[in-house]
């Protein structure tokens, strides 16, 4: 059979052979006819047109030469024409040929073609049965046994399956005997062979289809483990996991794995139970080296002993990390061990504190004898790694100290040793050393001059080494002969007793009064007495001498302190004229109770010498009459110089009277500052008081100003006058550059204070204060400093006119006066207080009115018109500083009946500026014909009328409501959509110059606003307006159709901003948006952008609703309802602050747009600087009115986030 079989196969060889053979000679014509037909193709010369186009072309062309008259040069034209079509017509008709030889070397290509293909199926089959002869004698079985089988497998493991170059597919057959061929289209295995072949060549497959490839990421602690001592864990875990391969990367801490899924399933719990720790230890390069060991003997004794990993990592730092890691409880002993090691060989260092003399004795002779005792030790510990040393010191600390420092260095394990060791043998040393203690001030004496009597002293005897510490004054004396000692000794203590110390204390005055010329006696008898005298620093005397000399010395200086004792007492500059005069009661009381009393101008000190308790009761009853107390008082009133002179009277007379009037006061006038003092009991004091007060009031004060030539003629102004008196009696005339002024003193200073601002064009401003209150901010120079640089003004005290001028920006102005107030306040609390005036009785707080609460209360007050708030303080008085305060809030509240307030709504801020600025004239009429004062406040938002001492007419308050009304209905606020507003103006303004014109009204666009529109004029024609703007409005809204989006109220704000600019640019629209309703229409685009901005509308809105329920339901878990927001402020009052329309109710059909926002904190701030409770305007308003017309109510607009009190003051919350 085998025979037969190979004879078959042979046979089929041959004709495989042949059937190859033959397909190799057809190939080779086939290339041949593929080159020719590639010549054919290249030899082609491709003609346009066909023979017979050209053939009618040439006859056209002839019928036109034969039958038509032509020029020569047309005709010859025609006649080459002619001539090309005939060449290009022989052309055509060779191309047609050489068209057929292509078109036969195509058809002769084909049929060897298919000739070849037909051969290629022979050679396939002939492949296969040969093939499968093969197969079945390899395998020695049948052709019949012979079968396929085919396996699908995975795309990612027929590489695997196949192998580098196809050897693992080769290995494959050699070890199961099969056929194995891939198909990679289908990811199909095919197999033939028998039945047992393909079994072997299946199993093998699964396994290799069946194993899975895996990366296990290792901790660095586990990943540092199994690379530790020589990879040992590693080995471990390879060896007890065969079935799986393994390969650790040092770089990536990754494992790769190889193996079948339940093998690599066991190997990652093994991996994942290691019990594996990593800790790291820092020490320096040093000890680093102990643990490392000589040739690193000492870490690989570590890792064996503890089966652990040991890395030391050093860095730039001279400092080293130790890394240990492996299990738990080895890396614990192992850690112990090295902190263990570590600390048994540092080094350490102790001092032991030795005398100087053993220092200077142990080094005597080249330190022989100190070094014997080094070699004695090392040999007594048996280790040769101690040393030794003093610490070296710089030379004048080393001569001045009585004591060395002794270093012992050693290593931790015999350093206790050591240490013992050392101060045994100090001991020894110590015992021969007697010390002696002396007063430090004596050492000199023992030393004696150039040295003689120390020298002396150790000459003694055997002979002796003294050291002395003339800081602590301990002798040492050292010697091994003990009756040597005692002689020193017995020498010490007689110097000293020849040398007795006592120290008297002495108070910092007197010591001066001894060295002075009032001591020279005392010091002349103490030195009689053989006693050294001298200044003990600040603290007192030393008598330096024999025991009795300096006792009786003390004796004489403390009799001398008894009749000298001294007191000092601080006076003001104002007190300098009372004492120095003739008849001063400084002289009374150095008669009457025998004391010296002494007065240093340079330094305002009274010096009061004498006994004790007549020095003490002197300066009681001075300091009573300078200050009062006692039931007496010191009352001082500030004299302006302007009147000063007046004040005095010739020659004193006016003070001489008022002190006659008042029997028992003394009255005096302080040049320097301008402060008159009147001293006396309390009752007298302050009648007398009352007179200076009244007569003062009663002076009329002349000043006047140098006025720039630029401002005469505006400030002769009868207006500008009546702004500048501002309500005050002052009497104004202009003569050549100056004005002159006259009128109460207090007046006059404070119109020339306001043409001062004028003239420097920066607001300034003087707060007069009582001499007292002035006294307590010159105390204190650093807070004035800081109230400079925190409000950043000029301030400046003039001590003639008793004021603080204050100049900067009005608010910080306003700002610095606060702090003032509330530093006098708070720096005499009992004696000081404050209370708030309404800004519309300004004009109540006159010179007079005030004067007279001061002289029935007598509190000094001082008010200040731009801070609306008086400050009252009483000397040394509580009672009358109450007394004060409920007369002028009695007088306040009086006043206020006298005045009817109309307050402006919050929505209408346009109204005060209207009523000044269009209709001042009308109001200066009501003002005539009902003899009142109107006063609009713009910051208060109110009107003010009064009329003086009577109530305020009827008639002037009806006419101020109708001019009220009247403003009202001729000025309304109207809002169109913003992209018809440049059609509503026109080109260059014309169309709402001609709409204007038409209705006979003002129509302007409100300032930094895209869509209102301001409309003033008669009430009719404002009417007539209103009505034609929304006839126009709807026709545009007719013409310009767009659609309408309700929006989320919370994103209107961002499309009122840039966001609707970016909107409407992108897509092409224009868009509008409605506050009011939470609408936004747009208009325009082309194509779907309008859809497209709608729809981007629309994800904003949405947006938005989703971040404001996150909001509520943040809110609902703090506790906090939806609707509402946690304030840490207490005041929640929610004030009307207008938006972009303000209209009037009267016009048909249009209502006020408003808006709330939360003013928190203003309430409070406006409580503390102004007593108006009205409506509060914030710096956030958006509308605001061109000055050529209306303005917006916000002069000086403060920024967002600063709210404005009633008196203007801006505070940032």
């Amino acid at each position: 059979m085998s025979e037969l079989t190979f004879n078959i196969a042979a046979a089929l060889q041959s004709r495989r052979k042949e059937v190859t053979d033959k397909k190799e000679s057809i190939a080779a014509k086939f290339e041949t006819a593929k080159e020719q037909l590639q010549k054919l193709y290249a030899k082609s010369k491709p003609v346009r047109e066909s023979p017979q186009q050209l053939e009618q072309k040439i006859v056209k062309l002839e019928r036109k030469r034969t039958l038509t008259s032509l020029p020569l040069s047309e005709e010859k034209d025609i006649l080459r024409q002619i001539e090309r079509a005939k060449k290009t017509m022989i052309q055509a008709q060779e191309n047609m040929e050489h068209e057929s030889l292509i078109q036969e070397k195509k058809a002769e290509i084909e049929a060897l073609k298919n000739e070849m293909r037909i051969l290629a199926i022979q050679i396939s089959e002939l492949n296969g049965v040969i093939i499968k002869i093969e197969l079945a004698d390899r395998l020695k079985c049948s052709t019949h046994d012979i079968e396929t089988k085919v396996i699908d497998c995975p795309v990612d493991k027929l590489g695997e399956i196949i192998g580098k170059g196809g050897a693992r597919l080769k290995e494959l057959q050699e070890q199961t005997g099969c056929i194995v061929e891939v198909d990679r289209s289908t990811n199909q295995i095919i197999l033939k062979g028998n039945a047992s072949s393909i079994q072997n060549a299946v199993g093998t497959i699964e396994n290799i289809i069946l194993t899975l490839d895996d990366e296990i990421l290792l901790t660095s602690k586990i990943h540092s483990y199994l690379f530790c001592n020589g990879m040992m864990a590693f080995k471990e875990l390879r060896n007890s996991h065969i079935g799986v391969y393994m390969d650790l990367s040092k770089e990536t801490k990754k494992l790769k794995v190889r193996g079948k899924a339940s093998a690599i399933s066991a190997l990652k719990d093994a991996i994942s139970q290691l019990d594996v720790t990593m800790e790291n230890i820092e020490m320096s390069n040093k000890e680093a080296g102990m643990v490392i060991g000589k040739g690193g003997s000492m870490i690989k004794l570590l890792m064996e002993k503890f089966c652990i990993g040991v890395e030391v990592k050093h860095d730039a730092n001279e400092s080293a990390i130790v890394e240990v890691v492996g299990t738990s409880s080895n890396v614990a002993d192992a850690v112990e061990e090295i902190n263990q090691l570590i600390h048994q060989n540092q080094d350490v260092k102790s001092v032991v504190v030795v005398n100087k003399l053993i220092k200077n004795r142990l080094l005597e002779n080249a330190g022989e004898e100190f070094k014997s005792i080094q070699r004695e030790m090392s040999k007594a510990l048996d280790t040769k790694s101690i040393k030794l040393g003093f610490e070296t010191k710089d030379k004048d600390t080393d001569n001045a100290a009585s004591s060395a420092l002794l270093e012992i260095v050693s290593i931790q394990a015999v350093h206790a040793a050591a240490v013992n060791f050392v101060k045994q043998k100090m001991d020894e040393y110590e015992s021969n050393i007697l010390f002696i203690h002396v007063d430090p001030s004596l050492t000199s004496k023992i030393v004696g001059k150039g040295g003689e009597k120390i020298k002396e002293l150790k000459k003694l005897g055997k002979g002796s080494t003294i050291e002395i510490d003339r800081i602590t004054g301990e002798v040492s004396v050292f010697s091994i002969d003990e009756n040597t000692k005692h002689l020193v000794k017995a020498g010490i203590e007689s110097i000293v007793a020849e040398n007795h110390i006592l120290k008297i204390p002495v108070e910092m005055p007197m010591i001066g009064l001894i060295y002075g010329n009032s001591g020279k006696e005392l010091r002349s008898e103490i030195g009689s007495k053989n006693v050294t005298f001298m200044k003990d620093g600040s603290n007192g005397f030393i008598l330096k001498g024999k025991l009795e000399d300096i006792t009786d010395a003390a004796r004489l200086l403390r009799d001398f302190m008894a009749l000298n004792h001294t007191v000092e007492i601080k006076f003001d500059v104002d007190d300098t004229k009372v004492l120095m005069r003739k008849d001063s009661i400084l002289s009374t009381f150095e008669k009457e109770n025998n004391v010296k009393i002494r007065i240093i101008r340079s330094n305002r000190i009274i010096e009061i010498r004498g006994s004790e308790e007549n020095t003490k009761y002197v300066a009681t009853e001075i300091r009573h009459f300078l200050i009062g107390g006692n039931g007496r008082v010191a009352l001082k009133i500030a004299v302006f110089p302007t009147i000063i002179g007046a004040v005095i009277g010739k020659n004193g007379s006016n003070i001489s009277k008022f002190e006659n009037e008042h029997e028992g006061v003394m009255i005096d006038v302080s040049s320097i500052n301008h402060v008159l003092t009147i001293r006396g009991e309390e009752n007298i004091a302050h009648q007398a008081r009352r007179s200076v007060l009244t007569a003062m009031l009663k002076i009329y004060a002349n000043d006047s100003v140098v006025l720039p030539s630029s401002l005469q003629k505006e400030l002769s102004d009868k207006d500008s006058l009546l702004k500048i008196t501002d309500g005050r009696a002052v009497n104004i005339s202009f003569g050549g550059s100056q004005a002159k002024l006259r009128g109460n003193y207090m007046d006059v200073f404070g119109v020339k204070a306001t043409l001062l601002s004028i003239i420097n064009g920066s607001y300034e401003s003087r707060l007069v204060l009582s001499p007292t209150m002035l006294d307590l901010l010159n105390a204190d120079e650093k807070f004035l400093e800081r109230v400079k640089n925190d409000t950043s003004v000029s301030l400046d005290l003039e001590r003639d006119f008793h004021s603080v001028a204050i100049s900067g920006k009005k608010s910080n102005v306003k700002r610095a006066k606060l702090q003032l107030f509330e530093f006098i306040e708070k720096s005499s609390p009992v004696l000081s207080s404050k209370v708030l005036v309404p800004k519309y009785l300004a004009h109540a707080m006159s010179t007079s009115a005030l004067t007279d609460i001061m002289i029935q209360s007598g509190c000094d007050i001082s008010y200040d018109g731009d801070l609306n708030l008086c400050l009252l303080h009483a000397t040394l008085s509580p009672e009358r500083l109450a007394i004060g305060v409920r007369m002028l809030e009695d007088f306040v509240k009086s006043c206020e009946k006298q005045v009817h307030v109309l307050h402006i709504d919050a929505t209408e801020p346009w109204l005060a500026n209207c009523l000044l600025n269009t209709y001042s004239n009308i109001l200066r009429d009501i003002e005539n014909k009902y003899e009142c004062t109107i006063d609009v406040l713009k910051d208060e938002m109110l009107v003010a009328v009064t009329k003086k001492d009577l109530p305020v007419p009827d008639g002037a308050r009806a006419a101020l409501v109708a001019l009220i009304d009247t403003a009202r209905s001729q000025n309304v606020f109207i809002e169109i959509h913003e992209s018809s507003m440049p059609q509503f103006i026109g080109q260059s303004s014309q169309h709402i110059k001609n709409f204007a014109k038409t209705y006979s009204v003002h129509i302007e666009r409100v300032k930094k606003s895209s869509s209102c529109l301001h409309i003033h004029g008669s009430e009719m024609a404002v009417m007539s307006a209103v009505i034609a703007v929304k006839e126009w409005v709807s026709n545009w809204e007719n013409k310009h159709q767009g659609t309408v989006v309700k929006v989320d109220p919370t994103i209107t704000h961002l499309l009122m901003t840039s966001e609707k600019s970016k909107m409407a640019q992108e897509f092409g629209v224009k868009i509008d948006v409605n506050n009011k309703d939470s609408t936004v229409v747009v208009r325009g685009g082309k194509g779907n952008t309008q859809e497209k901005a709608v729809l981007a509308i629309k994800n904003l809105t949405s947006i938005a609703s989703s971040h404001n329920n996150s909001k509520s339901v943040q809110r609902s878990r703090s506790g906090t309802p939806p609707n509402e927001t946690n304030h840490e402020s207490s005041f929640s009052q929610k004030v009307v602050v207008p938006s972009v329309i303000i209209e009037n109710e009267k016009t048909d059909g249009i209502k006020f747009k408003y808006e709330t926002k939360p003013q928190n904190a203003s309430k409070l701030f406006k409580f503390l600087v102004s007593d108006d409770a009205g409506p509060v305007t914030t710096g956030d308003l958006q509308e605001t009115w061109d000055a050529s017309t209306v303005s917006s109510g916000i002069e000086n607009a403060v920024e967002e986030g600063f709210f404005r009190s009633a008196s203007g003051y801006t505070v940032r919350i």
